[in-house]
């Protein structure tokens, strides 16, 4: 299942996604650029942190989570984020983005 919350700028996409990732042990999160993870997300977490392509590359082979949670990944390339949307739907991963999304 996918939802999507489109928020503005500002409206507390990350401070949420961090709150959700706390609550939940068997999820992780999603960014678009590995930089973010030292910048804005908790040392306790990092390991739960990932970026589509770390996640296309298989480097999460051997972890078993049961929801995705994805912060601001419509700043990827289309390609790359069709490619995950698939990969999570394949593998019937429970996923959570947000975004904001000019209409």
């Amino acid at each position: 299942m996918l939802t999507i919350r489109n928020q503005g700028r500002g409206a507390g996409k990350t401070t949420t996604a961090i709150k959700l990732l706390e609550e939940n042990w068997d999820a992780f999160l999603l960014v678009p650029y590995r930089h973010m993870i030292k910048n804005y997300y908790p040392e306790d977490l990092r390991t739960r942190i990932y970026t589509p392509n770390e996640i296309l590359n298989g480097f999460m082979s051997q972890r078993k989570y049961r929801k995705a949670i994805l912060d601001d990944c419509f700043l990827c390339d289309p390609v790359t984020l069709a490619k995950l949307h698939y990969y999570l739907g394949y593998n019937n991963l429970e996923t959570i983005s947000f975004a904001t999304i000019n209409e």
